[in-house]
């Protein structure tokens, strides 16, 4: 009873904090509108997947898992291209998000969970998911309980202008679920439940598609077939970012090369050019490189802010703190370009890059690199 009251009160101040004069507006737009009127609570609740569960109308006297993600690790994880999607704070991502979990007769403890996006950004969700224990359940011993979930694709994917679905086999613990995932615009929808047999598993899944009117083309026309893996996964989110500095083996910084054609050069080559780390790589216009350094820092973060006034601040779209533009020059055939930020106390972080001057590209490439550097302090 106690530990129900606990995540009640939890419930009440999360609730209490999310009142806020200042919250952002949501745009409906007349797709979604359509497809669920509006009510994304009573919209959920026309899946075909038996009675609803309430683990907290179980018994009063009794324990009850009161985290979901535990049973079900990757509930709602979803990322946009930079990273997880926040459902929380001044500047979350999403407005609004809910899940239902079913007691299905056939299958067992099944969800569906949709969230509505403030912008209709694509949203991905991961190949791996880990939960620790709840520690309001299980104190100290939470940190020993951890719940994990591996996903691999089936052969239905598609993605088009108008939306984007897959759908996946996930093996948490001992169990293995089926899963869809939808996406139109700003709603994104998630539907799992146990399964075994792939008839049954893909019945299931036309059914939920037809009660709450979703019309995925690719899961009414689906075989059993279909539901096999497939050996081009193309829907999972990958971390655009690239880890250096590790301390240990937790990175202290990340560049952000995804999309772009710098790859890293082994350690030895970059202590031949006198640097910590070195990226890089040659097209049809030549070589593009990439270096990163420290050097020693006497002052303090102000005082170097302070001396540093009189170079261009580029802007960085992680807060980190200006980075400061030193140098922008043709030498040859290159444009040779350095910059530095303020890294921790006593350090400051150098970068430099080179690059040829006739790849058009290859400017917007550096700039996308040196406006998302993210440093942990």
């Amino acid at each position: 009873m106690k530990v129900r009251l606990i995540a009640i009160l939890l419930i009440l101040v999360m609730g209490m904090q999310s009142c806020d004069s200042n919250e952002k507006e949501f745009e409906w737009t007349d797709d979604i509108a359509n497809i669920t009127n509006k009510n994304i609570h009573q919209w959920l609740r026309k899946a075909p997947l038996g009675e609803e569960w309430n683990p907290y109308a179980d018994n009063e006297n009794q324990a009850v898992i009161t985290n979901e993600k535990q049973v079900f690790p990757f509930l709602g994880g979803f990322y946009n291209e930079e990273g997880k999607l926040t459902s929380s704070g001044d500047n979350r991502d999403i407005f609004i998000d809910e899940t239902v979990i079913y007691k299905d007769p056939e299958l067992g403890e099944s969800f569906v969970h949709a969230a509505l996006l403030y912008e209709p950004e694509e949203a991905f969700i991961k190949d791996f998911y880990s939960e620790m224990g709840n520690v309001l359940m299980s104190g100290v011993d939470a940190i020993h309980e951890s719940y994990q979930a591996d996903l691999t694709q089936t052969q239905i994917f598609n993605k088009n202008k108008t939306y984007k679905t897959a759908v996946y086999w996930v093996h948490s613990g001992y169990h293995t679920f089926l899963m869809g995932f939808y996406q139109q615009g700003k709603l994104v929808f998630q539907l799992a439940f146990p399964c075994v047999d792939k008839e049954r598993g893909l019945a299931k899944l036309q059914q939920v598609n037809q009660s709450l009117e979703l019309n995925i083309k690719e899961w009414e026309a689906a075989e059993a077939k279909d539901l096999e893996k497939t050996k081009k996964a193309q829907s999972f989110w990958e971390d655009p970012y690239y880890g250096i500095y590790l301390n240990n083996l937790v990175p202290q910084m990340r560049v952000k090369i995804k999309n772009t054609n710098y790859k890293k050069y082994k350690s030895q080559i970059a202590k031949e050019e006198g640097v910590d780390y070195l990226f890089g790589y040659v097209n049809g216009e030549g070589e593009h490189k990439l270096r990163f350094s420290m050097k020693e820092l006497a002052v303090s973060k102000e005082e170097y802010e302070d001396e540093m006034t009189d170079f261009n601040v580029l802007p960085n779209e992680n807060g980190i703190g200006p980075v400061y533009l030193i140098k922008q020059e043709i030498d040859g055939n290159l444009i040779e370009l350095e910059a530095e930020t303020f890294f921790r106390k006593g350090k400051v972080l150098k970068i430099s890059a080179t690059y040829p001057t006739q790849d058009s590209a290859a400017n917007k490439e550096i700039n996308g690199v040196l406006t998302h550097l993210h440093i942990y302090r």
